[in-house]
């Protein structure tokens, strides 16, 4: 398990606060470690995720790269006001998900992971209590993030030392038609193959 030094989650709730911008992220708690440890191993390994790479000398990169010399808060308000502006400017839905930003070392060498993780409807249980009496229901719940396990979420794990990227990507809805959202609509990535989609073309 990758051991997540510092952590900051942005929510796209669809409130009127939204997007929320944490003030102070930092070391996530064990549970949610485990958790955002495991969307980064899942992006890592998806046989639908992909090699790639920043367009060299675009903002993006430039934004990437200053996790490597400035403040984690810092580094990462600026990467997520970026994204937004492309999302604004691009007319993407900006509620429904929560956006996680996290660095973590593997194999000595610094990685981030920028990770977007849509909400899914899920039954939950309610317990009140008013004049010793207690009452129990079952209420659905609007803003449950996706399984780890699951395909439901996409996003990239970089490796600042190299500049690698695994990749998985998913399509969304733009005023100029359906684009990939990290590849095309909020950076510019270099188009490369997916694992199933290599292991196909070996097989054909």
């Amino acid at each position: 398990m990758n051991i997540i030094a510092r952590a900051a989650v942005y929510i796209y709730d669809g409130s009127p606060m939204s997007p929320i911008f944490p003030s102070k992220p930092g070391k996530p708690a064990d549970e949610t470690g485990m958790y955002l440890s495991a969307v980064a191993e899942k992006l890592m390994n998806s046989d639908t995720s992909r090699t790639t790479c920043v367009e060299p000398g675009s903002a993006q990169e430039e934004l990437l790269r200053r996790f490597g010399y400035t403040p984690f808060g810092e580094a990462a308000d600026a990467l997520m006001r970026g994204m937004d502006e492309s999302m604004q400017a691009l007319e993407i839905p900006r509620s429904g998900f929560d956006m996680a930003i996290f660095s973590f070392d593997k194999d000595n060498d610094p990685h981030l992971c920028v990770a977007y993780l849509p909400y899914r409807r899920a039954m939950v249980h309610q317990v009140d209590t008013e004049d010793e009496a207690v009452t129990t229901q079952i209420l659905e719940h609007g803003f449950v993030l996706p399984l780890a396990g699951s395909k439901a979420f996409s996003g990239f794990v970089v490796n600042l030392s190299t500049g690698d990227i695994r990749l998985r990507d998913t399509a969304v809805l733009t005023n100029v038609g359906n684009r990939m959202l990290f590849s095309e609509a909020l950076f510019a990535m270099a188009q490369t193959r997916t694992t199933k989609e290599s292991v196909q073309a070996v097989s054909e």
